[in-house]
């Protein structure tokens, strides 16, 4: 079940308490600048800090929101074991093994480096090769 959050701001707040002021109370002077109006400007002022902590806290409790260092906090908070021994966040393993790209897309076609440039660098985009006749861009 999703939760719909209305955030209100500060002035919407003030207007709402001034308008409970005036219709369940007898007071009646809610002019600016008077004690009253610094009162309720004050009240609607923590109301709408409450309100932005309430959204934080919400956010922080919901899993799927958190990423980056409050998710492996949360996770450490809660408890949740990373098959290692500990908690928290799997610790990350360098890539073993060979890689297999099955795609019938691909045709695979061979031709030797060619000898008269250089070898090509880890990162190099360009490859010489012998005979680039089959090699479609």
């Amino acid at each position: 079940m999703a939760i719909t959050i209305n955030l209100r701001s500060k002035q919407n707040i003030l207007g709402n308490l001034v308008r409970a002021i005036r219709v369940y109370t007898d007071i009646t002077t809610v002019a600016p600048g008077s004690d009253m109006t610094t009162l309720l400007e004050a009240v609607a002022e923590s109301l709408a800090h409450i309100e932005v902590s309430s959204l934080k806290i919400l956010e922080n409790s919901n899993l799927e929101s958190l990423v980056g260092d409050a998710l492996d906090k949360k996770g450490q908070s809660i408890q949740i074991p990373n098959g290692s021994g500990g908690i928290g966040r799997i610790p990350a393993n360098q890539a073993t093994g060979p890689v297999t790209i099955v795609d019938s897309t691909f045709n695979k076609i061979s031709s030797k480096l060619y000898a008269g440039k250089p070898s090509p660098f880890s990162g190099s985009a360009t490859l010489y090769v012998e005979n680039a006749s089959r090699i479609f861009c």
